[in-house]
């Protein structure tokens, strides 16, 4: 098939008149871009049938060449028409809930997916963030709030603008305020609705919910911090299950993402995702699990483990903004360990720093100041195999005397001219 297309919203036509249409992303791509024959050579667009507009995933590519105008990638038959949606395939809402499907029928059927929020990290439907006390889970909340609730990108990631209700059951009005200001200025949106009381699921909670969102559909994140305020006074599996399962049902009724922060055990685990507290019933019944934590308390330093029924697991590593205290990403993947090479390094230019810029002294003096897990021997063969990168990397002149039975270790920063008035020795025996 070869056509001459002239523009985007002439392709958006031609598709039309098949009964083609973009899948969603693309369609706002296509908009936001149009044709550019200068930047791009070649645009590759996902096509669905017209009756399922609206979709994030393409049956079809179709390709459109910049300099020839030409359109490719469906073949003669689908050229002339898409197939009919009721044709070839039934919606899963049209069977009866109760019964029981032939895989023949539900390999045919059109099962709308989860649509992200956030692209590659925030979904619809039911999911737990869990991190220990102050790690920054409040914080991570209102951003992820104002950033749906305004549409924009998040952590470089794609947003898809949407209403937003915000439940900060563990804040006051005031406190809410500063933190947006600090974090987003004062310029704030109007479909980020916040909540600090509402009654807990045994008292009416969803009810709440429902009505404010029949009269607010735009809707599609409601974050609540924290569960335990809502959970009620009963507890253990069972109540966990029934709790999780009647939120899960709102959810996917209304096709939002419910996000839960919630609390971590002290105790440590193999598996991070068990450390969340409460029963299995709680993580069982969710369609996802996030685990936050520090990974440099001092650095303000975290990373968010992410796992789930539909989300592919990975992990992503933080740094706070030390002026707007917002969360701010750094990358995928845990960080690499550091080694015990490049601790040593790091603890003398922070020893040296310290003193002045300038230190004097014994191995074991050193080893004692770098820390507890500091051996003697290891410190003084690191720091004389590590003498360049000292001096590459931190800027550091390393000097080691050995006289007398004496042996010292100078240590100088190289914009540093003072000289060091503390020498300290160590005699051999």
């Amino acid at each position: 098939m070869s056509n001459k297309i002239k523009d985007i919203e002439e392709t958006i036509n031609w598709l039309e008149d098949r009964k083609w249409t973009l899948v969603e992303q693309d369609m706002e791509r296509a908009k936001q871009e149009q044709i550019d024959k200068e930047s791009r050579e070649m645009y590759t667009f996902s096509v669905i049938p017209e009756a399922r507009a609206g979709s994030f995933r393409g049956d079809r590519s179709i390709r459109i060449n910049t300099e020839t105008g030409e359109i490719s990638g469906l073949d003669e038959t689908e050229e002339k028409a898409a197939p009919e949606a009721e044709e070839t395939t039934r919606s899963a809402e049209t069977f009866d809930p109760d019964a029981f499907i032939p895989l023949s029928e539900l390999n045919r059927m059109y099962i709308k997916h989860k649509e992200p929020l956030i692209d590659g990290f925030l979904y619809e439907g039911l999911y737990l963030f869990a991190g220990p006390p102050k790690v920054g889970k409040s914080f991570f909340s209102a951003g992820a709030a104002f950033h749906v609730s305004t549409g924009e990108p998040m952590w470089g990631f794609n947003v898809k603008k949407a209403g937003v209700v915000y439940l900060a059951l563990e804040d006051t009005y005031d406190r809410i305020k500063s933190r947006y200001n600090r974090m987003f200025g004062n310029e704030l949106p109007g479909n980020l609705f916040i909540r600090n009381r509402i009654d807990n699921i045994d008292n009416g909670l969803i009810g709440i919910l429902k009505d404010f969102i029949e009269k607010h559909p735009d809707i599609k994140l409601i974050i609540i911090d924290t569960l335990q305020k809502i959970k009620g006074a009963k507890s253990g599996y069972e109540k966990d299950y029934e709790i999780m399962g009647e939120l899960k049902e709102f959810a996917d009724k209304y096709a939002l993402c419910m996000l839960l922060i919630h609390h971590l055990r002290k105790q440590g685990s193999d598996d991070i995702f068990n450390r969340v507290t409460g029963s299995t019933g709680l993580t069982g019944a969710v369609d996802g699990t996030y685990v936050m934590v520090k990974t440099d308390r001092e650095a303000q330093k975290a990373q968010i483990y992410m796992t789930g029924r539909d989300i592919e697991d990975k992990s992503f590593r933080l740094t706070r903004n030390p002026d707007s205290l917002e969360w701010e990403f750094e990358g995928e993947g845990e960080a690499q360990e550091e080694s015990e090479s490049d601790l040593i390094c790091r603890r003398i230019s922070e020893i040296v720093s310290e003193n002045g810029g300038v230190w004097s002294g014994s191995a074991t003096e050193l080893a004692m100041a770098i820390g507890p897990e500091a051996k003697i021997s290891t410190v003084t063969r690191i720091v004389n195999d590590m003498a360049p990168k000292l001096s590459l990397k931190y800027g550091i002149n390393y000097n080691y005397e050995r006289k007398n039975k004496e042996r010292k270790l100078d240590f100088s920063r190289e914009d540093n001219e003072t000289d060091n008035q503390y020498e300290v020795f160590e005699s051999e025996e």
